[in-house]
């Protein structure tokens, strides 16, 4: 029997058709375009890949974006450190039978290509993996807050937050859009120094990052202000359409934390994202307690994601050791 969907990389050249196909879709995340993973790889290493599964019309009805990187010379998948989100896409027109047929051709594809596969994180759009599930991938259930900003306001906000509101706005602090580079970055390392740790990218790498949503008009960020003009939060928001706008990085001074900098940040910047337009705001992971209490006190939902892994047993103590020594550098 002659198959319905059939798998195959995408060569470079024809990348455009993959933007384009995504371009499309109401529900795309920037996580999946081709310029997001070449700069990812350009920042982080690795090789940059596009995999689509094609109808007997040679047209696109799912595929997947994703980083490859080489490990004990072995071919592995894997996201970077600052990609949430590697996920799987599917056309709108599929039906249920369409589906499982597409992720399984995608899912033994995938798994022929290459040694170990780590790390593939869907966004809430894919909601039925079981195809993977029964070629024995490990699905892992993860867990993102999201917020509807069609219905969006200061009362959806628990009571702490509005106060911590008030209080910044009689400080005096204001948020606005605002794209100097050097501020973002000196903020966000504020953020990993009180971790003891250094930031994940040089200023310089950094700047690469930002350029390269500016330059496909995929992002907008916030920063917050003192009275006196001190720059105390941020964050940076990117998307690709109106949709859904992704709360990819954020970064505080924590010596404005008892002023509500922070929360003054998150309410001004969903605010403005409902007044362009955006009809959802994904915070981009809830799976720690503090944090994700934190952001559904914003009135958001709480709302599962999957992972897909398929590791053999040498994989996890091996990875993990790799990590290790990178965070002692990192440290250093």
């Amino acid at each position: 029997m002659e198959k319905r969907f059939t798998a195959e990389e995408l060569p470079k050249r024809q990348w455009s058709i993959w933007d384009e196909w995504l371009g499309e879709l109401p529900y795309a995340s920037p996580f999946s375009m081709s310029w997001w993973l070449e700069t990812v790889c350009d920042v982080f290493g690795g090789k940059p890949h596009v995999f689509v599964v094609t109808a007997h019309d040679n047209s696109i009805v799912g595929g997947i974006a994703l980083r490859e990187i080489n490990f004990l010379g072995k071919s592995i998948v894997s996201p970077s450190t600052l990609s949430l989100y590697m996920p799987v896409v599917l056309s709108e027109n599929l039906d249920r039978h369409d589906i499982v047929d597409v992720l399984t051709e995608l899912a033994r594809f995938l798994m022929n290509r290459f040694d170990v596969i780590h790390g593939v994180h869907n966004t809430k759009e894919l909601s039925d993996v079981r195809p993977f599930q029964w070629l024995g991938y490990q699905v892992d259930v993860r867990y993102t807050a999201v917020t509807d900003l069609t219905t969006y306001g200061f009362n959806s906000m628990n009571k702490s937050q509005r106060n911590k509101i008030k209080k910044a706005e009689r400080a005096g602090l204001e948020t606005r859009p605002y794209g100097d580079s050097a501020i973002m970055w000196d903020l966000w390392s504020k953020t990993f120094e009180r971790q003891g740790l250094n930031a994940p990218v040089s200023l310089a790498e950094f700047r690469r990052l930002i350029d390269s949503i500016e330059s496909h008009n995929s992002g907008i960020a916030f920063v917050t202000f003192q009275a006196d003009g001190t720059p105390t939060s941020f964050q940076l928001c990117v998307f690709c359409n109106v949709h859904t706008a992704y709360g990819w990085i954020a970064g505080n001074d924590p010596t404005y934390f008892s002023v509500g900098a922070s929360s003054f940040n998150d309410w001004s910047s969903l605010n403005y994202l409902k007044t362009q337009g955006f009809s959802t705001f994904d915070w981009c992971g809830a799976n720690i307690m503090s944090i994700a209490d934190f952001k559904l006190s914003f009135g958001a939902k709480l709302v599962p994601y999957f992972g897909l892994e398929l590791k053999p047993w040498w994989f996890e103590p091996a990875f993990k050791c790799r990590s290790f020594f990178r965070n002692v550098t990192r440290r250093r």
